[in-house]
């Protein structure tokens, strides 16, 4: 009983210490969703010094406040900052001081999400085209290696993620209500689903242009038509017999005017919408 005073003053002393500890010779700052600006769960890693080999709990920012503490020795360092469902920033090189604390506040871009542009319902099939959003970042983060494809709630394409912003889906019913979103594949893990798009493939979608008009002038054709709703472009073909069934793919354009140079060789043209 005689020591309990002693053993209560050393160790208040000590915890005084620790408190005064944190001016000086420290890392610190405040972790926050870039789009929410609220505070957010990182790991604050640091090589050299996590990386022993020897095991301890990995440093992480409040969930309240987003505030993290790093109690360094003086000298010029590197931490990494990362955090589920977010885009991992570059490493932030920093200098420690045993004079003042050094401040590293840091605002976490959530993994991007695509944006559904067009959804199209065709002839038993539907057609998704999407985009990344591009607006203004902090700091670069990185490509998608591919995108996910959900149908009424169901990963249609678990095993091949596509490549390309652009996804046919041949496995539909014409008169069906189907409902689409689509999600990217980053380094850091899967983005969350896009907004939900409804799509019912419906048969007599797919036309191509009504009327094209032809004018030549100093032997240059120039055709032109009406854009086709939904239409990603169109095809030319051309044949020297308009009866025959072998016409000839000239060219695929975007636009809704083509030209060409025309011989003395009497040709027939014709134009169809591409989906």
């Amino acid at each position: 009983a005689d020591l309990v005073d002693q053993i209560c003053e050393d160790n208040l002393e000590a915890a005084l210490i620790l408190l005064r500890r944190v001016h000086h010779s420290t890392l610190t700052g405040i972790i926050t969703d870039y789009v929410t600006e609220e505070p957010t769960v990182a790991e604050i890693f640091i090589p050299g010094i996590d990386d022993t080999g020897v095991y301890r709990a990995p440093y992480r920012s409040s969930e309240e406040y987003g505030r993290y503490f790093r109690l360094l020795m003086p000298g010029n360092l590197t931490a990494h900052f990362s955090a589920p469902g977010y885009h991992d920033p570059p490493p932030v090189a920093f200098t420690i001081t045993d004079s003042i604390q050094t401040v590293v506040d840091l605002a976490l871009i959530p993994l991007l999400v695509p944006e559904v542009v067009n959804a199209f319902g065709g002839d038993n099939f539907v057609r998704l085209i999407w985009e990344m959003p591009g607006y203004n970042l902090p700091y670069p983060v990185s490509e998608p290696d591919g995108f996910l494809i959900y149908r009424d709630g169901v990963l249609i394409n678990p095993d091949s993620p596509l490549t390309d912003s652009i996804f046919y889906d041949q496995e539909v019913e014409n008169g069906e209500e189907y409902l689409y979103s689509v999600s990217a594949i980053f380094p850091e893990g899967e983005s969350q689903e896009s907004a939900f798009v409804l799509v019912s493939p419906q048969s007599g979608t797919l036309i191509s242009p009504d009327e094209i008009v032809m004018t030549l002038s100093e032997n240059i054709l120039t055709i032109q038509w009406e854009t086709v709703d939904d239409a990603l472009g169109y095809n030319i073909y051309a044949s020297e017999d308009i009866e025959t069934d072998n016409w000839l793919l000239l060219d695929y354009i975007e636009n809704n005017e083509w030209s060409i140079e025309i011989g003395e060789t009497r040709r027939f043209f014709r134009v169809t919408a591409q989906y």
